[in-house]
């Protein structure tokens, strides 16, 4: 998809939101940019220290000291990397509170179209659904 369409599809999903959940995404998409950062300069770092100790005479992997250095700053990337996995966007609008659209469908019993909400949040980058039906108009 050429990046002109993507901005503005993001653009266009941007809209419909209140202000608190593009304060929400803002935030997502600064946490993000900097653990990309974060990231790229650890693994720089990384890169250059373990290639300079190489050709250096004094690197020796069996040294528990230089074992345990190489293999701290590994791990400091790869707990980076996954720390970018651990940031969730919630779909708020898949429950009777978030969206009024959803509300009418649950009240219509229209399985459907609340199936077809829930791919949709999930389309637009929902790692997760907060599917709570709880409707006091509702009788079950």
């Amino acid at each position: 998809m050429p990046l002109k369409k993507e901005f503005s599809d993001l653009r266009l999903s941007f809209e419909p939101l209140t202000l608190y959940q593009k304060f929400e995404q803002g935030c997502v998409l600064m946490l993000t940019t900097l653990i990309a950062i974060i990231i790229a300069l650890a693994l720089w770092n990384l890169t250059l220290k373990i290639l300079l100790s190489v050709w250096a005479t004094n690197f020796d992997p069996t040294d528990y000291g230089v074992f345990q250095t190489v293999f701290g700053m590994i791990f400091t990337v790869i707990i980076a990397l996954e720390f970018k996995r651990s940031v969730l966007v919630v779909a708020e609008r898949t429950n009777t509170n978030g969206s009024r659209q959803f509300k009418r469908l649950l009240q219509a019993e229209d399985w459907d179209g609340l199936v077809s909400m829930a791919r949709d949040e999930v389309k637009e980058g929902a790692h997760m659904l907060d599917l709570m039906d709880s409707c006091y108009s509702l009788d079950y």
